[in-house]
């Protein structure tokens, strides 16, 4: 499980400049593998029972982080024509409803990213219903700790990485 948010430095910090985070939350192999329902079924319970998304705030200073989205890496099983092939997939849903997936086949150097900005539930991954209930669980959320939107893709990363 991947979480992205949006960190705003504490108040008393010399720079105003926000951070995007991306964390990894560590679910046991064998709850994806036991689970009746398959990655759907994990990330609806995971919705349910997991008490706050990581926040980033891991250096002992205090922040306002706002979540942006929750995503899923994961192993699947593509079709190419009549030949079954190997996949990793990674599936993201954020605030704003748009959905991402990246799909990268075994063996092949490139992935092919899908980002559906407007996306109809009947087209879009199994994964987002548990995606939404992750987003949807009443995690603390505050709107009002946005980043300043004049900050440029240097300002959210000043070593240029």
């Amino acid at each position: 499980m991947l979480v992205l948010h949006e960190r705003r430095p504490a108040t008393h910090a010399t720079t105003s400049t926000c951070q995007i985070r991306l964390d990894v939350m560590a679910v046991p192999d064998r709850r994806w593998l036991e689970h009746p329902a398959g990655v759907v079924g994990v990330l609806t319970d995971l919705a349910t029972t997991q008490p706050d998304p990581p926040t980033g705030d891991t250096d002992g200073e205090e922040s306002d982080s706002r979540l942006l989205a929750w995503a899923v890496v994961y192993e699947d099983i593509g079709a190419e024509g009549t030949e079954l092939t190997e996949v990793r997939r990674i599936d993201a849903l954020d605030l704003d409803g748009r959905t991402y997936q990246i799909t990268r086949v075994r063996g092949e150097d490139r992935a092919v990213v899908v980002i559906d900005d407007d996306p109809v539930p009947a087209r879009t991954s199994a994964t987002r219903a548990g995606l939404a209930a992750l987003l949807g669980a009443g995690f603390p959320i505050d709107f009002d700790a946005r980043c300043d939107d004049e900050a440029t893709a240097a300002d959210l990363d000043p070593d240029g990485r």
